[in-house]
């Protein structure tokens, strides 16, 4: 009788078992490496379409703290110990990367490390679960021990590519404060960049002149560290995803181009406020922010103005990226609309040479390094900013009654302007419509006149 061995039926049911327990064995190594990883929680974000259209990828986010922070309210039920990161997609580099990053942060900024940063920041996360609470400046400093003093930070295994200033405009939010910088060291940190952090506060009881801030802002933080790009930030406005880069490129950055509150869409093309980036040589070369708009609005039209006539084009993120949150907030007190915006609007473009950065007068009451940022509290005179052009537009105004004698003079002072009297000769006497005419003349007043100001000289007497 022939072997059990050479029945065809029970070899093959031999190898059925034996492939069966190969893929089981398979299977269970599977599971127990997925479980050693124990719990994530992936949200998969809709593809993105990179520069290069041959290819698309699935962008994948974790919702994570950075090291060393509690989890916050909205992730508590969560349990992270790991974390992923996607990183960006190249013409260079077609491969998907994903990278699994320790739970553990180790920074040195006394590090003598001669290795630049990569472009490319290794850890970055995507889309973020923004944090909300307002937590005190004593439980910032524990959570972000690595931030030196004055909101300084610079990495420890690397060189940074960018030396950058975050400006912040401000006056009596100090929650919203609090959470902003909760956000932005969380973040910033993870992008490689060597920065600080610098909060302008405007000492009542002038109006608010957020632009004025800024250029102090500017002026201050270059007295102290050899800064190179400076992102001008609202208080209100934290951002959801770090691929957002606090960087400068070679043209000015509007970067908060998608905020909730407008749902994620730019109200219009000229807008630049927010949150902006311009290098040092781009911010000298625009003269800066204007120091006349005193009260809301007006200040970042005026900038986009600026910065279109030195020849250079606002660049935005992809939508998807550039996002913002709001926190939402009622309007100051001191910061109501300022009346006049339309009419100093008018003349942006011919003030811009001679009235900016140039001609900033302020008073410094205060400065010190705090842990998480510096404090610059200043003083504004807004009669000693506003009163070569209050004179212009009240003698306009005392004598808008005769508008025809009015364009005579100037015109005897500004030949260019021989229009000027066809114009209030068809204007009616409406308040609305003959200011529109009284803000044409005042800047032509202030920019053909020889001798203002601006120019180096005093102002020059007006008729009574």
């Amino acid at each position: 009788m022939a072997s059990s061995s050479s029945d065809p039926v029970s070899s093959s049911c031999n190898r059925r078992n034996f492939l069966k327990c190969c893929l089981l064995v398979v299977a269970t190594l599977i599971l127990v490496q997925f479980m050693t990883l124990k719990s994530f929680s992936l949200n998969y974000t809709s593809l993105v379409n990179f520069t290069d259209t041959y290819f698309l990828r699935k962008n994948i986010s974790v919702y994570l703290n950075p090291p060393g922070v509690p989890l916050s309210p909205n992730v508590s039920n969560r349990t992270l110990t790991s974390r992923i990161t996607t990183l960006p997609l190249t013409s260079r580099n077609t491969t998907l990367h994903t990278k699994v990053v320790n739970n553990s942060s180790s920074v040195n900024v006394n590090s003598t490390s001669t290795q630049r940063c990569p472009e490319d920041p290794p850890n970055l996360r995507g889309p973020l679960a923004t944090f909300r609470d307002a937590l005190t400046f004593e439980e910032l400093e524990k959570i972000f021990p690595e931030i030196q003093a004055g909101g300084r930070f610079r990495p420890s295994e690397c060189v940074s590519r960018h030396k950058v200033a975050i400006i912040i405009p401000y006056r009596d939010r100090e929650e919203q404060l609090r959470i902003l910088l909760y956000n932005l060291h969380a973040m910033l940190t993870r992008q490689l960049i060597d920065y600080g952090i610098y909060v302008v506060d405007e000492a009542l009881p002038t109006k608010f002149n957020r632009a004025m801030l800024m250029n102090i802002g500017y002026n201050e933080a270059i007295k102290i560290y050899d800064y190179q790009c400076f992102i001008f930030h609202d208080v209100d406005l934290i951002p959801q995803d770090d691929r957002l880069l606090y960087n400068c490129p070679p043209h000015p950055r509007h970067m908060s181009a998608a905020i909730d509150k407008f749902n994620y869409k730019l109200p219009y093309q000229a807008l630049f406020g927010g949150v902006s980036a311009l290098t040092k040589e781009q911010f000298t070369k625009v003269n800066g922010f204007s120091n006349m708009y005193f009260g809301w609005g007006g200040e970042d039209d005026d900038m986009y103005k600026r910065i279109k006539k030195n020849g250079y084009k606002v660049i935005r993120y992809p939508m998807n990226i550039a996002r913002y949150r709001m926190i939402k907030h009622k309007r100051d007190k001191g910061n109501e609309p300022n009346p006049r915006r339309s009419m100093q609007l008018r003349g942006a473009e011919k003030r811009s040479e001679r009235e900016g950065l140039s001609t900033l007068k302020y008073k410094v009451l205060h400065l010190e390094e705090k842990k998480l940022y510096t404090w610059v509290h200043v003083e504004i005179d807004e009669n000693e900013i506003m009163q070569p052009w209050r004179s212009i537009i009240s003698y306009i105004s005392r004598t808008k009654t005769n508008p025809e004698n009015t364009a005579t003079e100037f015109t005897v002072d500004l030949p260019k302007q021989l229009n000027l009297q066809e114009k209030w000769e068809r204007a009616s006497l409406d308040v609305e419509l003959s200011s529109n005419f009284k803000s044409d003349i005042s800047f032509i007043c202030i920019d053909e006149c020889e001798k203002s100001v601006f120019c180096g000289t005093s102002y020059p007497v007006l008729p009574s």
